[in-house]
């Protein structure tokens, strides 16, 4: 039987202790296995970015991320590491908060049970989930957002349970900095404004506690609505300006969609089991429907459910080339489940079908690795991937897509070097890819070298054009096997996977 008193409060040393231990272990784990170099793509142009202080995405306020973006220059600024790597541990130290704070949360929620074995194995669950341990170890701003996510919802379910306004007020604060952070906070904030509007209507919180949150709200989300507030002022288009704060300059179609399509609704529930090979998915269906059991309020129930919805409906209908990150916060709603369910079944009777569940639980949570390993091995055996491989120079992309620990993925740095070494010493670098230029930029910077000139290729460049005729040409393709330039006057030879360009009369 489901033990009924979910009102006993688990010790607060205690708690602190072991979320420490998990945050510990955690941080281990992916700052050990984060990528050590520039990488390619969106985490590349952060990196850049950041080390250039470029606060403003080009593609519009939605995709700068200003507390990343900060967070980024303080660990640069530390000087202690290169800065790629530096920025990078921003990620995996956000990473190891979010999944010690999903211990906490599922610890408060499970606290009338003896057992903390049902917040390590939502911990871990979390912790080894492919995406999530992904963009622990790529500079990106997901476990940023997590963490923030994971406190927001630890101080909600706390004030569920005890009804103290202080946690209403500090969830509206975590959400505004969320905000600050990435605009997929904006999808739990009606939450907490139906559930504050509920409480002031049932009399549980005072109108003081609506002021308090909102002004805490604001003060949150201070950092991101100043950046609104300068470029409504520099462009003088508000509804400019308010559309580049809530989409972007060109997603706003996207963000909006209301179009499903099977295949990608296929692909989306594949990759979450892809995410969870072992019995976290079954525990949390189980743990959703026994939430009531344990006594969780309803109103504590009610909540977790809407914002697993909408996520879950958010990034299914969501039809962009990355759309499985935007799931991160999808697994945070469902491994807190998967915790309850484990707990519920750590408080059933013994027996054998028991003592299976769990030892099957338990198995398969710790050779998930080795899933991800066979994984990638089989796909690359079938050429699943043949739909999304890009074939970028000296990368493997079964590697890159499947492998979380991205420790084990160094082409964009490797790339970017051995570009740098065949265009020296005032050569010139083309490049086909806009997501491989970054970290050529990033290179050329590093090395301190301004003399290498690296621009987009253009199909139809003659040497006429070249700012460095007398000087080494590479070509960086988006291909390496299917370069798409065709210039005039210049030959081009195979070295590696780059190409050297020789000037024929």
């Amino acid at each position: 039987m489901v033990q009924d008193d979910i009102s006993i409060q688990p010790n607060r040393a205690e708690i602190a202790r072991d979320w420490m231990l998990v945050f510990l272990a955690c941080a281990l784990l992916h700052g050990l296995t984060a990528c050590r170099g520039i990488q390619w793509q969106d985490p590349g142009f952060h990196i850049l970015r950041i080390v250039e202080h470029q606060p403003i995405n080009p593609l519009g306020l939605a995709l700068s991320h200003p507390l990343h973006h900060w967070m980024g220059r303080f660990a640069a600024s530390l000087g202690c590491l290169e800065p790629s790597f530096a920025i990078t541990l921003v990620s995996a130290l956000a990473s190891a908060i979010a999944v010690a704070n999903i211990f906490g949360l599922v610890r408060l929620i499970t606290a009338g049970f003896s057992s903390r074995w049902p917040a390590v194995f939502a911990a871990a669950s979390l912790a080894l989930a492919n995406t999530y341990w992904q963009m622990a170890t790529r500079a990106e701003c997901y476990t940023v957002s997590a963490a923030l996510l994971s406190a927001e919802w630890w101080c909600l379910i706390a004030y569920t349970l005890n009804h103290r306004s202080r946690y209403l007020a500090s969830a509206f604060l975590l959400n505004g900095v969320g905000f600050s952070n990435h605009n997929l906070a904006l999808l739990t904030l009606p939450i907490l404004g139906v559930i504050i509007l509920v409480e002031l209507w049932r009399k549980n919180v005072k109108p003081t506690t609506l002021i308090t949150s909102l002004t805490f709200w604001l003060v949150g989300a201070s950092l991101y609505l100043g950046y609104v507030v300068a470029d409504w002022q520099t462009s003088g288009n508000l509804v400019e300006t308010v559309r580049s704060a809530l989409f972007g300059h060109s997603f706003a179609n996207r963000v909006l969609s209301v179009n499903f399509s099977a295949k990608l609704v296929a692909l989306s529930i594949g990759f979450i089991g892809f995410n969870f090979p072992n019995l976290l998915l079954p525990l949390a269906a189980y743990g959703a429907g026994v939430a009531k059991k344990i006594h969780l309020p309803k109103l504590a129930q009610q909540a977790l459910l809407a914002a697993l919805a909408i996520h879950f409906v958010f990034v299914l209908r969501y039809n962009v080339p990355d759309q499985y990150m935007f799931f991160v916060p999808v697994y945070l709603f469902i491994v807190v489940f998967g915790g309850i369910g484990f707990a519920a079944i750590l408080q059933q009777p013994q027996s054998r079908r028991r003592k299976c569940i769990i030892a099957a639980a338990v198995a398969l949570l710790l050779t998930t690795p080795l899933t991800y390993v066979i994984s990638t091995a089989a796909a690359r055996r079938f050429d699943l991937l043949a739909a999304v491989v890009r074939d970028k120079p000296y990368r493997d992309d079964y590697v890159y897509v499947l492998i979380p620990w991205s420790l084990a993925e160094n082409s964009a740095e490797y790339m970017s070097r051995k570009a740098m070494e065949l265009a020296q010493p005032s050569g010139t670098i083309f490049v086909e890819d806009e997501m491989a230029r970054y970290a050529l930029e990033y290179q050329a910077r590093k090395e301190n070298n301004r003399k290498i000139y690296v621009a987009k290729a253009q199909p139809d460049v003659s040497a006429a054009q070249l700012p460095n005729a007398n000087q080494p040409i590479v070509l960086v393709p988006a291909s390496r096997n299917k370069p798409s330039i065709n210039a005039s006057a210049i030959s081009w030879t195979r070295v590696g996977d780059l190409y050297v360009a020789s000037l024929t009369p």
